[in-house]
Parts: C-alpha cells; sequence; structure tokens
C-alpha cells in the first residue's frame, strides 16, 4: 500500500528522481521559466578538457592564455580520452562518465546507510529519500548539463576516502588523483588523511598523480607543465569574468567582498577547523567528509556545479536527527532543502544574494553541533 511514510512512497520518490535527472539532466530538456540558460546545453564545461586532449594528441603546449585550461597536468588521461571522439561523441561519454560517477556516489551513501542499519537504526525508507536527494538535486542536474567533472570528482572523493578508512590503500590512491582535479573541493580531505597518517594511500596517490602527469611530459616534450598551470593555466582562468566576485562564484570570500572585506584566502580557517576537529572531535568517517567538503566549498570561491559535494551532507545529518526531537528534525530538513533548491525559487522568497552561504554555514554549524552532543563533549561556544 502506498502511504506517506512508507517504503513503497519512498521508493516512487526516488524513481521520480531518476527520471527528472534523466529527463533535464542526460536528455537536456528545457526547464521551464528556465533564466540561467539550461535550456540550451553547450558542454562548454567539457570543451577545455576535449580541446586540452586535441592539443596534447598534435604535441602542442597544454597550458596557454588563450584557451584559460586550469585543470591540473593529471587530468591529461581524461583529456585524451575524450579527444580520441569526436566532438558530438565526446559530450556524449562525459555525460556517460557522470551519470557512472552519480551512480557510485548514490553506491556510497547506501553503502554507508547500510551501515546504520547494522547498529539497528530503521533506515529502509529513509535510505530511498535520501537517495531520491542524492540522485535528483538540481546541481547534479547542472553537472551532467554542462559536461563538468564534479561529480566524478566527488565520486572518487567518496571512494577514495571509503578505501583509505577501509586501510585497501592501493585502491584508494588510485582514486584519489581524480579527487584531486579539483584542489578546491579536495583540500581539506587530503589534510585529515595527513592527520589521519593515512601515508600509504597519500603516496599511492601522489604516485599516480606523478605517472599522470608524465604523459603531457612526453607529448609535449616540456618539463615545465606544473609551472605553466601554476603560472599561465590558473591565473588565465582566474582572469575570466565568471570568476571574478560577483560573477555567479561560491563562497564565504565572495560574501566578504561584497561587504567591502577582501581577503587573499580563507584556507588557513579551513586547516585550522580540520586541526580542531581532528584533535578534539573523534569524527565518524561520514560526519568527517561531509564536514570537511562542505567545509572546503564555503572557505573557497567555486561555482555552483560544485555543490553537488554537499550531498554528502544529507546523510551525516539524518544520522542524528532521525531519532531526535520533532524541531531538530525540522530544522534540519527545511536547511536542507532550502539548500539544495535552484537559486530562482529561493531568491524569489528571499532576495539577498548571499542566501545560500549563510544555509550552508548554518547546516554546517547544525551538523558539528550534532556531531558534539552525540561524542558527549563540552558544548560548542556559539558566536
Amino acid at each position: 500500500m502506498l502511504y506517506l511514510g512508507s517504503r513503497s512512497f519512498a521508493v516512487v520518490i526516488f524513481s521520480l528522481s531518476v527520471c527528472f535527472t534523466f529527463f533535464f539532466g542526460v536528455l537536456s530538456a528545457p526547464l521551464p521559466g528556465d533564466e540561467a540558460g539550461w535550456s540550451t546545453p553547450s558542454y562548454l564545461d567539457m570543451g577545455p578538457l576535449f580541446w586540452a586532449g586535441r592539443r596534447l594528441l598534435e604535441g602542442s603546449d597544454l597550458y596557454m592564455p588563450s584557451t584559460s585550461f586550469a585543470y591540473p597536468p593529471y587530468t591529461a588521461p581524461l583529456c585524451l580520452v575524450l579527444a580520441l571522439f569526436a566532438e558530438p561523441h565526446a559530450k556524449v561519454a562525459i555525460t556517460v562518465l557522470n551519470v557512472v560517477s552519480l551512480a557510485l556516489l548514490a553506491l556510497y551513501c547506501d553503502k554507508t546507510l547500510r551501515r546504520e542499519a547494522d547498529l539497528g537504526h530503521p533506515w529502509e525508507t529513509w535510505k530511498w529519500l535520501i537517495l531520491a536527494i542524492v540522485v535528483g538535486n538540481f546541481f547534479t542536474v547542472l553537472v551532467i548539463r554542462s559536461g563538468q567533472t564534479s561529480l566524478l570528482v566527488i565520486a572518487a572523493l567518496a571512494w577514495g576516502w571509503h578505501f583509505a578508512h577501509q586501510n585497501r590503500w592501493l585502491l584508494a590512491g588510485s582514486l584519489l588523483p581524480i579527487a584531486a582535479i579539483k584542489p578546491q573541493v579536495a583540500a581539506l580531505v587530503f589534510v585529515w588523511l595527513l592527520l589521519d597518517r593515512q601515508f600509504k594511500a597519500l603516496g599511492a596517490a601522489a604516485l599516480f598523480g606523478i605517472v599522470a602527469s608524465l604523459i603531457p611530459v612526453v607529448l609535449t616534450q616540456s618539463v615545465n607543465v606544473f609551472t605553466d598551470w601554476l603560472l599561465i593555466g590558473i591565473p588565465s582562468y582566474q582572469s575570466l569574468p565568471v570568476n571574478q566576485y560577483g560573477g555567479g562564484v561560491f563562497g564565504l570570500p565572495n560574501l566578504l567582498h561584497d561587504l567591502g572585506i577582501d581577503l587573499p584566502t580563507l584556507l588557513p580557517l579551513g586547516l585550522l577547523m580540520a586541526f580542531y576537529l581532528h584533535w578534539r572531535l573523534h569524527l565518524d568517517p561520514m560526519d568527517a567528509l561531509a564536514i570537511l567538503v562542505a567545509g572546503a566549498l564555503l572557505l573557497g570561491l567555486v561555482h555552483p556545479y560544485d555543490l553537488c559535494g554537499l550531498v554528502f551532507l544529507v546523510p551525516a545529518i539524518w544520522r542524528h536527527v532521525h531519532q531526535r526531537s520533532a524541531r531538530e528534525c525540522t530544522i534540519a530538513v527545511c536547511l536542507l532543502v532550502a539548500l539544495l533548491m535552484p537559486r530562482r525559487i529561493i531568491y524569489g522568497i528571499l532576495p539577498f544574494a548571499h542566501y545560500r552561504e549563510i544555509l550552508v554555514f548554518a547546516t554546517l554549524m547544525l551538523l558539528i553541533v550534532l556531531v558534539n552532543k552525540a561524542r558527549g563533549g563540552p558544548p560548542i561556544a556559539e558566536g
């Protein structure tokens, strides 16, 4: 029987979320009331990877000021794979890669939730609802439509993190370089792995990254790929209007800029957060991953499609609130729903350009407080 709160109802919601992502993401159907240009997907974010691969096949330099290609050198294998196809087929290839990454991300969440079932928590209905959010949120659709790599990075980060904590360091090391394609998303996770003394996994990751970076060295016969990346690739990319403050980027630095406060970076704050939480709270891996990714996104300067990494907050918060008071559950659900909704919906209700930074901060603080309560530690100072 189908009724609200039943497993059948949750499965129906999950099925609808899959259809939503397939229709609007994979098939790129026009979205009603679209002001952001989603109705005409251009796969612009796949273009730099594709043409970088073509340049490598021709033996040309990977980084040139005119290309604004800012992916690190160890992205070369992905670029070459895409470049082997004609451009229309490369678009299909990046879509398939994103769909597989999304499936692996959902599988990771399912695996972590099954652990909660082993601990005796009722989870079957909630599992399907959580997976529906993971699969069918608007950030996921945006990544697939635009041909971005964020889902690939998040999936590799999740499973690399999982294998590292299972002491399967070789598997972890093979996945972590993929996660490092976007350092702005994965930086705090790597810091945490270092604090956890995951030296084998990190060493394997470094080795795989070096091997992948040798590909452009061999093809271009230039040993300056890393310096070119730092001195040419990143500056040329950062100079684009879309990457400037107020140009559609997300993060506390953008909010502070609009308030008249310009800081070179908030990375030291992220490092302090990671050191404090590692020292003060013995975090469950699921909680730690959610906090570190959300913290990196909040303290950095990223684009909306990178916010698909916020889905880690959903299962992490669920495991702390589903047996708590109705008030705490309501607060958590409202924050998560508002967080993952399209900006144009929330902006019509709350016309503040940086509402999402505030929501991410509030959700992150909620998770840290819930973790602290669960560990029975001293109350975290409010301020």
